[in-house]
């Protein structure tokens, strides 16, 4: 017999005001999960039998249709998930809105202790069961359909975890939202608010460093989101879909995350409960429970908005009177964003100018933050580092090294940026001091390359600045990109140790390709291969990239997940590596085999015709107004001879001209079309594109598609 001052008889008589939360709650997930879940089998069953699939084949679809739906990461799940979070915070807290709702319950002798935790509590089962029974029903129709396996069953049970962290996050936040308000309205802001303002304070300094600096990079400001759910529950959920390894061990990867959002969830349930203990029962109708809140949310929430204003008003008015305008839109966001707020205290319109000292105070900070990057106040771009203090430096070309995969011993991707600071940096800090004192006169060069760099201090700071380098700089660039260090942080398969990571894992498959030709090469010969291109490598150095086209590439193919393909270039210096593939009967030197070549096709667009006539029209916006396609010229050559010529210019688009776009037109566009029954030209890991190399264009080409 339950007793009626048990937990659970209070859980029960709450459930009374609470039934048709119940009722829509259970509907809603049944709705999403199992009657989903059947839906999506019966159309990926009709799927395979109008695509005629049997077997594995049809099994692995319905597999995969079932993993998308439960996996931790779709983003409509997560919504769902803080929308019943939301809400469940809202209804269970809601009678704090009515001061007679108010008196009612607090008539009744029970502990604020109590009735919180019997509130609470309620609101996270009226989520926690409806949602764990439609899940397992979702987990029974997939089985029951074929679309089961046990990384599926794991999926699910991560999902419920990770829903459940997410959910406990945003509800307790809610519930501080409630708690520091008095009616539904404000209560929404608040929430909308505590979610995304952390997110809007971190996003300022990178928007307004990109804007004064002129040496500002994207990294300088690491993720400063730490006392948001959805940061953590991002991390986790990213984690465990990615990872082919099982959802075990990206749980442990990310343990640290799951950590933090529980503790974060403990600490606004904390939070909650002090303010549901404080709050004045006067507080209902109000927009703020708590009168002493009310200038610090002021001036918290208006600083933030008055420089998101103020810099778009910089882009509206680009380069005139930039100054003028920015200080207007300031003062006026300022002014604007208090007054609204202070009306909206008071609920009385004459109440916007009362607090001018908090107007003050808000315009004095924003004029501050503002002026800091403004002036650069900080020194942020005469900043170059002392060779005695500093241990080593991180370069990242990105722009020119993003074809590179970098991925983790489980094979889950890495950000470039966490995969090249877990490694040493280049340890010649001359060259690296000398290469960053050069900035401001390589910043004037037009072939200047931009490179991010982390400068890794010996009392343990990381300084990160996105420097120019001037291409002419080759001994330093040599020195820089020729060290070991450089090439295990840009090439992961150089280290053996991530080597030896990759081995772990059964590789799938193995192939060569020059951009036109694919070849497959036997798995076996994979240590063979990666060791004759490693030797290649102690060579590779800044004029290898700026001096050679690359002659292929090879590319590694992982069985536990297809997009951990590792694709490496060769160029014509790596003699090892051309040996090998020359031992395994594959053709490296040159690109095409004319004689399996039908036509070459060529288009020339005549830049310098568009350049021309948007000089003669005074404005470079003009070029938007040429009709780019009268322009161009196109001619198909057959004749062998031309074919010849062109074959000895072509270099295939698909390679890339990451260190080489200048000795590579931009004025021709090639398409090669090969003779009947020739495979040179694979429909799925090739192109039949080209470009052709500045310095081979034959002669006679330029009048051959001349414009008339």
């Amino acid at each position: 017999m339950m007793s009626k001052n048990s937990f659970l008889a209070s859980i029960k008589e709450n459930n009374k005001r609470r039934t048709w939360l119940w009722i829509v709650a259970s509907l809603f997930w049944f709705f999403y999960y199992p009657v989903a879940m059947a839906m999506l089998m019966s159309r990926k069953r009709g799927d395979n039998i109008m695509d005629n699939l049997v077997g594995d084949a049809a099994r692995l679809r319905l597999v995969q249709a079932a993993e998308g739906w439960l996996s931790a990461d779709r983003i409509l799940t997560a919504v769902c998930v803080c929308t019943a979070a939301v809400v469940c915070a809202i209804q269970g807290f809601s009678y704090l809105y009515s001061r007679k709702k108010v008196d009612m319950y607090h008539s009744v002798p029970v502990k604020k202790s109590r009735r919180f935790a019997v509130i609470f509590v309620n609101g996270t089962l009226i989520y926690l069961i409806p949602y764990t029974v439609s899940l397992l029903f979702a987990l029974l129709v997939a089985g029951i359909n074929g679309g089961m396996n046990v990384r599926n069953l794991q999926m699910g049970l991560t999902a419920l975890l990770l829903h459940g962290i997410l959910f406990l996050g945003v509800y307790g936040l809610t519930a501080i939202a409630v708690m520091l308000t008095g009616n539904l309205i404000i209560t929404l802001f608040a929430t909308v608010i505590l979610l995304t303002y952390e997110m809007v304070v971190a996003w300022i300094p990178q928007w307004y460093g990109s804007e004064f600096y002129n040496y500002y990079s994207y990294y300088s400001c690491d993720d400063m989101m730490f006392f948001s759910p959805l940061r953590w529950f991002g991390q986790a959920a990213e984690a465990a879909a990615k990872t082919k390894e099982g959802i075990g061990v990206a749980l442990r990867t990310e343990w640290i995350a799951l950590l933090a959002g529980l503790l974060l969830a403990a600490a606004f349930a904390g939070i909650a409960y002090f303010c549901y203990r404080k709050r004045p029962a006067e507080a209902a109708g109000r927009a703020m429970a708590f009168a002493k809140t009310k200038p610090f949310v002021k001036i918290l929430l208006v600083i933030p908005f008055a420089l998101l204003v103020t810099m778009e008003i910089r882009d509206l008015v680009g380069m005139g009177n930039t100054a003028l305008f920015a200080a207007f839109g300031m003062v006026a966001a300022v002014v604007l964003g208090s007054c609204v707020i202070e009306v909206i205290y008071e609920a009385d319109i004459w109440a916007a100018f009362r607090k001018k000292s908090q107007i003050l105070i808000s315009g004095i900070c924003t004029a501050a933050i503002y002026c800091i990057f403004c002036f650069d106040l900080t020194g942020y771009d005469a900043w170059v580092p002392r060779q005695e203090e500093l241990q080593d430096a991180v370069f990242l070309f990105l722009n020119r090294d993003s074809r590179l995969n970098h991925v983790d011993e489980n094979l889950v991707y890495m950000d470039v940026r966490e995969y090249a600071l877990a490694r040493p940096g280049v340890g010649d800090t001359e060259a690296v001091c000398q290469i960053t004192a050069k900035k401001d006169e390589s910043g004037h060069r037009e072939d200047a390359m931009w490179c991010d760099v982390a400068y890794r201090m010996k009392n343990g700071r990381v300084v990160w600045r996105k420097i120019p380098i001037d291409s002419g700089e080759v001994e330093l660039l040599d020195r820089i990109m020729g060290s070991r260090e450089y090439k295990e942080a840009a090439y992961p398969l150089y280290a053996d140790e991530a080597y030896e990571s990759i081995r772990q894992h059964k590789v799938k498959e193995l192939y060569f390709s020059n951009g036109f030709k694919t070849e497959n090469l036997a798995v076996k010969d994979m240590d063979e291969l990666r060791s004759a291109w490693k030797q290649d490598m102690e060579g590779l150095d800044y004029s290898t990239l700026k001096g050679e086209f690359k002659t292929g590439r090879f590319t590694i193919v992982l069985e536990k997940n297809r997009r951990a393909s590792l694709t490496y270039d060769i160029y014509p210096s790596f003699e090892h590596t051309l040996t090998f593939l020359k031992e395994k009967g594959i053709r490296a030197e040159g690109y095409l085999d004319v004689e399996s070549i039908e036509s070459i096709a060529v288009t020339n667009f005549h830049n310098e015709l568009r350049e021309a006539m948007a000089r003669e029209a005074g404005r470079p916006e003009a070029t938007e107004e040429i009709d780019w396609d009268a322009l161009s010229v196109s001619r198909t050559f057959t004749e062998e001879e031309d074919i010849r010529d062109l074959a000895e210019a072509i270099y295939p688009i698909d390679m890339g001209v990451e260190w080489k776009d200048d000795d590579v037109s931009n004025n021709y566009f090639v398409t090669i079309h090969y003779k009947d029954g020739e495979t040179d030209s694979s429909n799925y890991r090739g192109s039949n594109n080209a470009r052709l190399i500045t310095e081979k264009i034959p002669d006679w080409l330029e009048q051959a598609t001349a414009y008339e």
